[in-house]
């Protein structure tokens, strides 16, 4: 969302919902970030609000409780189980490790596109660790905006805890885009779940509003690895970028499709849509 719009249209529309709320004059970094915490005390007073003004792991054990609870009950975007958290935790020493792994990842971010992770500092809250239930990729849902689960991997790089990163705050702002700007027409006639498409990140059939996002996620993916030099561009976290090109451009076709046939999309969403595809034909 951030290379697909650029910072100013993300930032605008964490500004939008905060003025629904009420906030006015958020024209600084210290006001947008205390608008936007104002605006997630409203809309989602079920989740904890942060104590800092800043990302941090949850360690304190019943806040941690509580987030993984919301995780599990909601669901991930990437994941089509039900139950997603695992039951036993890292041992101190891993989760120290993951921790150092993952604010090595946040640096990288910084050194070679500092807006990037100057919308990272704004929008996420809270990192919590704690093993998944299975092969799960990572845990975003907008149940509980401004929470990354992060289920871990002892043996990631550098560049996969970026592309972690970079991973999950584009779900967060495909959630505050969807908020300001619906991204679907006839949602009370027509059951969302039930249109498949295929993802652009494992090329398995989801719901079509998980293909979206899959689709963004890619373009963003693709769109910070140009920035990394080439000896950097080595993370497993997602596919190789000529298979993940090939991928996105082939859901973006299937969910292009599913709108021809059932009109579901916005326009604002087809736009985007065509703007992940036009740069694709220009990567290939």
């Amino acid at each position: 969302m951030y290379y697909l719009a650029g910072y100013k249209y993300c930032l605008t529309n964490i500004v939008k919902l905060a003025e629904k709320f009420g906030e006015r004059q958020v024209s600084n970094d210290v006001a947008i970030k205390k608008a936007y915490l104002n605006f997630l005390a409203e809309h989602q007073s079920h989740v904890p609000m942060p104590s800092k003004c800043r990302m941090f792991f949850v360690e304190e054990p019943y806040t941690k409780s509580v987030l993984l609870n919301l995780i599990n009950k909601d669901g991930c975007v990437d994941n089509s189980t039900d139950k997603v958290v695992g039951e036993k935790d890292f041992n101190k020493n891993e989760e120290n490790l993951l921790m150092h792994i993952i604010l090595q990842g946040v640096d990288l971010i910084k050194t070679y596109d500092s807006d990037l992770e100057k919308l990272f500092s704004l929008i996420i809250n809270y990192i919590v660790i704690k093993r998944g239930s299975e092969d799960i990729r990572c845990g975003s849902t907008k149940g509980a905006l401004g929470v990354v689960w992060c289920p871990g991997y002892l043996d990631w790089e550098v560049g996969d805890a970026a592309e972690f990163l970079v991973h999950n705050l584009t779900h967060q702002l495909i959630f505050f885009d969807a908020l300001s700007e619906p991204y679907f027409k006839n949602g009370s006639r027509l059951d969302l779940s039930s249109v498949m498409c295929c993802s652009a990140l494992s090329e398995v059939n989801r719901p079509i509003e998980r293909a979206v996002h899959s689709v963004f996620i890619a373009h963003e993916i693709l769109e910070f690895r140009k920035r990394l030099p080439e000896e950097l561009q080595t993370g497993t976290y997602h596919i190789e970028s000529n298979q993940l090109l090939n991928q996105m451009v082939k859901s973006i076709d299937c969910a292009l499709d599913a709108h021809k046939s059932l009109d579901i999309f916005q326009k604002h969403v087809i736009e985007k849509l065509l703007i992940c595809k036009y740069s694709s034909s220009k990567s290939m």
